[in-house]
This record gives structure tokens, C-alpha cells and sequence, in this order.
């Protein structure tokens, strides 16, 4: 996914809603695993 789609699709489109809708969950889930791991290593 690239940095710029949220500049590109205007939110308020309900065509995309379900789209953003996934791609937020998706980056939820990224950024957890991501901090999950940065606390693993700074807890050593």
C-alpha cells in the first residue's frame, strides 16, 4: 500500500468505505505486531 492513497481517495466515497475499512484493520494489526516487537527487544 502505498503513503499517498489516503490523500488520493476522498474518504466519504461509500464505494471505499469497505476498502478503508480493511486497510485500517490491516495497519492496526501491523502496528500492534510492530510494537509487540520494539517491546521485546527493549525489554532486554
Amino acid at each position: 500500500m502505498n503513503e499517498s492513497a489516503f490523500d488520493v481517495v476522498p474518504a466519504d466515497k461509500s464505494e471505499y468505505k469497505e476498502e478503508y475499512k480493511q486497510m485500517a484493520k490491516a495497519l492496526r494489526e501491523h502496528t500492534k505486531r510492530v510494537n509487540d516487537t520494539v517491546k521485546k527487544y527493549a525489554d532486554k
